[in-house]
């Protein structure tokens, strides 16, 4: 970014940890741009589809733990502060690292079979199928079960923006398909 800003090339930081961020984003681009009512009808549109995709989310007593696995060798996943995290919860789901304050860190192998997740949701340029054999990834529940689900495209759930609804729907789905 230094680099860019001594050529004068204007450069903006915008914090994307959540979905307030993420419509703050829209917001900051459109009025960036000149274009503050489409910035306001896209984050209108975006809201009214989640709120959609929540009200047919199937929602029981028991809400499954999600272990979302971003890196193996070490192993990474989001905490309790990420963006991903509150798709989660609006999936029907818990995070099962909410213990991590950050929104994405490294965690322990101890700690990820004492949690035995319900579900792994898996990032696929990570190759979890080369590792699933192995501990600790062996030891847990979610896999003996076959509750692993590996995202068609990271993005959808990984790069917070107006795409999010669709890692959301995707979600939702796994979840539906881990509690059937």
């Amino acid at each position: 970014m230094r680099d860019l800003t001594r050529t004068g090339v204007r450069t903006v930081v915008l914090k994307d940890d959540s979905l307030d961020d993420v419509y703050g984003n829209i917001a900051a681009a459109g009025k960036m741009t000149g274009r503050s009512d489409a910035a306001r009808a896209l984050i209108a549109q975006l809201k009214a589809r989640t709120a959609a995709l929540v009200r047919a989310a199937h929602r029981s007593s028991r809400v499954p733990s999600v272990f979302v696995v971003l890196g193996t060798a070490p192993i990474f996943t989001v905490g309790k502060g990420s963006y991903i995290a509150s798709l989660i919860a609006l999936a029907g789901g818990r995070n099962a690292a909410a213990d991590v304050d950050a929104p994405y860190a490294r965690y322990s192998a101890e700690a990820l079979i004492a949690r035995q997740p319900d579900v792994l949701v898996v990032d696929p340029d990570i190759h979890f199928a080369d590792v699933v054999g192995d501990a600790p990834w062996n030891a847990l529940r979610a896999v003996r079960r076959h509750r692993v689900f590996t995202l068609s495209s990271a993005a959808i759930l990984e790069r917070p923006g107006p795409r999010y609804n669709d890692g959301l729907a995707w979600l939702i789905a796994a979840l539906r398909k881990a509690r059937a």
